[in-house]
């Protein structure tokens, strides 16, 4: 099988018959240890998706906010003409990368049993 803890398990399991031993304290650790595995999985990704969500609100909100301002000041003095272009590229850009943030969110999401 492909999966080591459940490798990890039948031998534990195995180990336990032949020593004739009890298996209600063996069953016990195996599920110990799987619990433990699974908080680890979902605390080091809460880690993770922290920062992910901090780059979503960044690209999402913030960015295209303070870029269409900045836009509209700048082309107030005549430095830059803004046109519908402009606006619907930051907007564009905005949706990508939200996609693209999501996918990986997606993606990096662990897989519990």
């Amino acid at each position: 099988t492909n999966s080591e803890y459940l490798k990890k398990i039948i031998w534990q399991l195995v180990t336990t018959l032949y020593a004739g031993a009890n298996l209600s304290v063996a069953l016990n650790s195996i599920v110990h240890m799987l619990v433990d595995y699974n908080r680890n999985l979902i605390k080091s990704y809460t880690a993770e998706l922290n920062f992910l969500i901090l780059i979503y609100l960044l690209v999402a909100a913030v960015v295209p906010t303070i870029g269409m301002t900045v836009m509209i000041v700048f082309s107030v003095f005549g430095a830059l003409e803004v046109n519908e272009m402009m606006f619907l590229g930051i907007v564009g850009f905005s949706f990508v990368v939200q996609m693209m943030l999501a996918g990986y969110m997606l993606i990096k999401r662990p897989h519990l049993y």
